[in-house]
């Protein structure tokens, strides 16, 4: 009687183990789709980047920003918006909105690898933005 019960305990427990890993890979099936969707978003994000097209890439950015609202994806949106807007080559750059993004980045999340690339750039726009003001101080005493 006493193995009887244990064969039956032992039954009952490997389908409720089975029943478990049933309903968890269900539940993981639309987070999985979702982080591809993520990466591929992210790659024409990059691409558009990569090609220059600044507009292009800001709209991606801020639509994702939109989009995925507090996911991981969002530390790479703003390390991305930071630099867009830190591009030399950017007919619309802006090093206060940089300096926004990145700082952003760093509040939100500071223990991402992104955040740590941030503040280097926090770093070196501030010092920009000082050099410039200083610039403008040493003109208007000529």
């Amino acid at each position: 009687m006493d193995k009887k019960r244990r064969r039956q305990g032992g039954y009952f427990l490997f389908v409720f183990t089975c029943i478990i890993l049933i309903l968890t890979s269900c539940a993981l099936k639309p987070r999985s789709s979702r982080l591809l969707e993520e990466r591929k978003e992210l790659v024409e994000l990059r691409k558009s980047l990569l090609h220059n097209r600044f507009k292009e890439a800001e709209e991606k950015a801020l639509f994702l920003v939109k989009k995925y609202k507090d996911e991981p994806v969002i530390d790479e949106c703003l390390f991305y918006l930071g630099l867009i807007y830190a591009n030399p080559y950017n007919p619309g750059r802006d090093y206060k909105k940089a300096i926004k993004y990145f700082g952003d980045l760093v509040k939100r999340y500071p223990n991402s690898i992104w955040s740590y690339q941030a503040r280097i750039w926090l770093n070196t726009l501030n010092f920009l933005e000082e050099l410039k003001k200083l610039n403008i101080e040493l003109e208007s005493t000529k």
